[in-house]
């Protein structure tokens, strides 16, 4: 048996799934760094953000600690601050683990969001929640921030193009192709392929390529003055604006029937990356929990648009009965070759085997160093 264990989370009355995600949370060395930033960032931070601080103090209560010395932590505090604003905690009803993050992550948003500069020119890069102090002076990067990519790639010339980018906390992943339960996925990395797989998408769409070679010859005519990179002309457009002698009016261009295939791309991978296995299905117009087991590695290895990353588990939530109702538990690295099991203020030691048959809800990965 270790001499290192983490302590256990009291009960407040169906608050497992909170005590399952601050386990999950404590579990990630970056998260933790990150908080302790948003306190030591700035005079008297911990009355500026009140809420980090007692987020601050919970996740060190948690961390690794001799056995001997293990008590349970009581997250009264945190409990009561999270109530304020958010009526899913308040109460005695039990809800759901992965909206508990989202809200967690609200309440320290609203702290860290004081007021944010004029980016105009970046309001479709960066996110509305972009982290600023009250001087205008950027945050610590949160940890869990990542960025997709939804791509357009046409058949005929083979040219890709985004059409929007999404920040997210967390992928939300399938356990089957169809919300009808039939085929379930065996491995995670199938379930990802599914969620970054590519639709098809048929109709008279503008190709990019084409198009930008018939302006072309207009442009070398006199004909028309528009200039295909600006950043306008990466959406498709039905038609091409030019402007002759001040008056404005429409280039009529004919359309190629073009197939396009619309993909999802890790466009930046996130520090932290939360996998969200969503398990409810629909069964004859019911929704039902699908409780097959979804195979996931303690290393995670992804193709990034500049070179791999590679990730390792550091915790895992598990809900245990079906969809009406049950009990959430966490599976916690606390060292390397060290797992526990934890079931609110029961902590039991477990192998990573023990992990790996565990029928996950959330999957949390850190990335590793280069």
């Amino acid at each position: 048996m270790a001499d290192v264990t983490v302590p256990g989370l009291r009960n407040l009355g169906n608050t497992c799934y909170f005590n399952a995600v601050l386990q999950a949370l404590a579990a990630s060395q970056f998260f933790q760094e990150y908080v302790a930033g948003l306190i030591d960032a700035g005079e008297a931070a911990s009355e500026q953000r009140p809420f980090a601080a007692v987020l601050q103090q919970c996740l060190s209560d948690l961390s690794p600690q001799p056995r001997k010395y293990i008590r349970s932590v009581v997250p009264r505090d945190l409990n009561c601050m999270l109530s304020e604003d958010t009526s899913m905690f308040r109460g005695m009803h039990q809800q759901d683990a992965e909206e508990g993050f989202q809200f967690i992550m609200e309440k320290l948003e609203k702290e860290i969001n004081q007021s944010k500069p004029d980016t105009c020119s970046l309001s479709t890069l960066l996110p509305a929640r972009a982290p600023f102090t009250a001087d205008g002076t950027s945050a610590p990067i949160h940890p869990f921030y990542g960025l997709t990519g939804n791509l357009l790639e046409c058949n005929v010339c083979q040219k890709a193009k985004p059409i929007s980018t999404d920040y997210f906390l967390d992928l939300k992943l399938s356990l089957c192709p169809f919300m009808d339960g039939q085929r379930p996925f065996g491995t995670l990395r199938e379930s990802l392929l599914h969620y970054t797989s590519q639709e098809r998408i048929e109709g008279p769409f503008d190709c990019y390529d084409m198009l930008a070679k018939r302006v072309e010859q207009s442009r070398s005519s006199g004909v028309c003055d528009i200039d295909l990179d600006d950043p306008h002309c990466w959406t498709p457009d039905q038609r091409v604006v030019w402007e002759t002698n001040g008056v404005t009016d429409p280039l009529d261009i004919a359309r190629t029937h073009a197939t396009f295939l619309r993909h999802v791309e890790l466009v930046r991978p996130p520090r932290v990356l939360l996998f969200h296995i969503n398990r409810n299905v629909y069964v004859s117009d019911t929704v039902v929990k699908l409780d097959v087991h979804l195979a996931f590695d303690d290393r995670l290895r992804l193709t990034a648009p500049l070179e791999p990353i590679s990730y390792a588990l550091v915790a895992v939530v598990v809900h245990h009965g079906n969809e009406r109702g049950g009990h959430y538990t966490c599976y916690r690295r606390v060292t390397s070759s060290h797992w526990v099991h934890i079931s609110d203020e029961h902590v039991v030691d477990v192998s990573v085997a023990d992990v790996r048959r565990a029928k996950a809800y959330m999957l949390l990965y850190e990335m590793m160093s280069l």
